[in-house]
Parts: structure tokens; C-alpha cells; sequence
């Protein structure tokens, strides 16, 4: 999670306009283009580069852009890009989508397994993290060091049901008895 304050500035005013508008799933969308296209690290330093001048880079968005994005989501990147901050549009992103998920009641979780999970499974978990009717995203990932059971992460909360955080409690306990 990003540590800086000043990308969580411009997703608030970002979010700000989206509540108004009720345009979350746009803004959604128009970020993940902006983020998609701000991956080639050659045009991240043309737009942040001290020696082009800043009508030259405004010119180049409007080029790659073009009516692709909302005049919103434009004006954001020519703001980050006029203030020489569009190297915090990762953190601006992170933060816009943590603030619409919980203005449309989106809950995310990852969860860890040792092996991958079967649709029964899946089904079960999704069907328990839904309970009291809430929207769930769940992100699997696979990782065998937990031997088995599995991990769930939900905001900054971790369950460790695994085999390997099992074994290293009794561990720990074992230690503290001797």
C-alpha cells in the first residue's frame, strides 16, 4: 500500500467528482488506461523529463489519448503531468480504487492456498465471505510453503489457517515451555 499522502490528495478529489457523477466504473475504467499506457517506462520519462517542455508532453497525452478518456480523467493526467507528479499515478490509482470499493461496498480478499482451489471450495468461500450480503472480490494465489489451510487477507488483517502458521505456533510454544 502506498505510504505517501499526496496521491491519496488527488484520488480523493478524483472520487469527489465520481460520487457526484456516480461514474465509479468509468473512472475505473480510465484509470486502468492511463495505467496501462503509463507502463512503458520510455513515455514515463519523456513526462516526467525536466528538458521537454510542458506544452510538448500535454501534446503527447492528447495524441495517445485522444477521446479514449473522459474529460475528467484527461484533466487528471495533464494536472499530475503540469505539477510534475505523474510519477505518483500508481499511488493515485491504488488509492482511487480503495476509496471507490468502499463507496460502491466492494470488500476484497486475497486468499492463499497450498494448492489451487476447487469451484466447491471457491463456491463455499465466496458463499461464507458474502454472508450478510456484502460484494466480494476474492484474488487467489498459490503458494505450497503454507503446506496446507489456507491465508486470508482483507484490508491490513490476516487469518493464517495454514498447516505452516499452525507449526510454527506450536513451535514457538515448544520454545517457550523448555
Amino acid at each position: 500500500m502506498p505510504a505517501g499522502s499526496a496521491g491519496k490528495r488527488y484520488a480523493q478529489a478524483a472520487a469527489q467528482i465520481a460520487r457526484q457523477a456516480e461514474s465509479w466504473a468509468r473512472w475505473r475504467q480510465d484509470l486502468a488506461a492511463i495505467a496501462e499506457v503509463l507502463q512503458d517506462e520510455s513515455l514515463l520519462a519523456v513526462l516526467q523529463a525536466p528538458r521537454i517542455g510542458l506544452t510538448q508532453k500535454l501534446e503527447l497525452v492528447e495524441r495517445i489519448f485522444g477521446d479514449t478518456l473522459t474529460a475528467e480523467a484527461m484533466n487528471l493526467v495533464q494536472l499530475l503531468i503540469r505539477r510534475r507528479r505523474i510519477g505518483l499515478f500508481a499511488d493515485v490509482q491504488h488509492w482511487f480504487l480503495e476509496l471507490a470499493d468502499a463507496a460502491e461496498g466492494i470488500e476484497r480478499y486475497a486468499i492463499t492456498t497450498a494448492e489451487p482451489l476447487t469451484d466447491d471450495l471457491r463456491g463455499a468461500m465466496r458463499q461464507r465471505l458474502e454472508g450478510d450480503g456484502r460484494q466480494v472480490v476474492m484474488t487467489e494465489h498459490v503458494n505450497p510453503d503454507i503446506i496446507g489451510g489456507l491465508l486470508i487477507r482483507h484490508n491490513d488483517l490476516i487469518q493464517d489457517f495454514s498447516v505452516r502458521g499452525q507449526l510454527e505456533v506450536l513451535r514457538e510454544q515448544l520454545a517457550g515451555g523448555s
